[in-house]
């Protein structure tokens, strides 16, 4: 009778034992390699853009300098901080390692686009020319952004095994483009030869780009993504030069006026986006 009935006790644990797991297995949490591998993400998310621009209103070889003798300062400049914010959609391509239990490291690219970020102001100046007051209509200040395209990396930390919490660091491209207005009548004559001082430029510029975000991977191949990045493009200048000229057009005097603009681009973001992991 003992060893019968002993062998039903083994059986009975060896039956709890495997129900037992099976259970587990039915909620078991994400395995600890599951975040390795390629994934494709859609999203959106909302940007601030700053521009602050410096306008440079110059005569010859006066920019910038004090001429001591005349006690005047033909280098004006002028700044102005133009901002703008709207929403973009984005799409990414990345793969992550998850080194051990609690650490993950990862590569992705991304691009967005939405609605142009732009931004100008027009202001009067009036400031004294050789002792003499100067009629100086005003300065315009333009810029824009559109676009972006980003590399970056990240390295995280798994507060638990479906929960990331990754800074992020990366090189970012956008398109910007600048323009710059000056309508003077440096001669007196009533002219408005420099009505033709609007220099302007577009290019494609670059720079860094740092961040941070949680992710949760709520399914096994599906995760969500919120994000925060703020990205440093760097400057473009451009810049007119024209001479003194009277109503006829003609050239009055040897000198040159110019105006130039230098242009720094900034961008805030937050963003959000679900993930397809394969």
């Amino acid at each position: 009778m003992v060893q019968p009935f002993r062998s039903a006790v083994l059986a009975g644990i060896c039956l709890l034992a495997v129900s037992g797991a099976a259970k587990a297995a039915d909620v078991a949490p994400v395995v600890s390699d599951s975040w390795t591998g390629f994934y494709i993400g859609v999203g959106g998310g909302y940007q601030w853009a700053a521009f602050d621009v410096d306008l440079t209103s110059c005569t010859d070889e006066f920019c910038n300098e004090a001429d001591t003798e005349l006690g005047a300062n033909l280098g004006e400049i002028y700044s102005e901080d133009l901002e703008d914010s709207g929403w973009f959609a984005t799409g990414q391509l990345g793969f992550d390692y998850q080194l051990h239990d609690s650490f993950v490291i990862g590569a992705m690219v991304d691009i967005s686009g939405g609605q142009e970020l732009s931004d100008s102001n027009f202001r009067s100046v009036d400031y004294p020319f050789f002792g003499n007051p100067l009629s100086e209509e005003g300065m315009n200040a333009e810029a824009s952004l559109e676009g972006m395209l980003t590399l970056s990396g990240r390295a995280g930390f798994l507060v638990t095994p479906e929960a990331l919490i990754y800074g992020l660091a990366g090189w970012s491209w956008a398109k910007a483009d600048v323009s710059a207005f000056e309508g003077c009548d440096f001669n007196e004559d009533g002219g408005t030869f420099c009505d033709d001082l609007n220099p302007s430029d577009d290019e494609t510029l670059n720079g860094w780009t740092l961040g941070g975000g949680v992710e949760w991977m709520f399914m096994e191949n599906l995760s969500a993504r919120f994000e925060y990045r703020y990205t440093d493009l760097g400057s473009l200048e451009t810049s007119e030069t024209v001479p003194d000229t009277d109503d006829a057009g003609n050239i009055a005097s040897p000198t040159i006026f110019s105006l130039a603009s230098d242009t720094d681009f900034s961008v805030q973001s937050v963003r959000f986006t679900l993930n397809y992991r394969f």
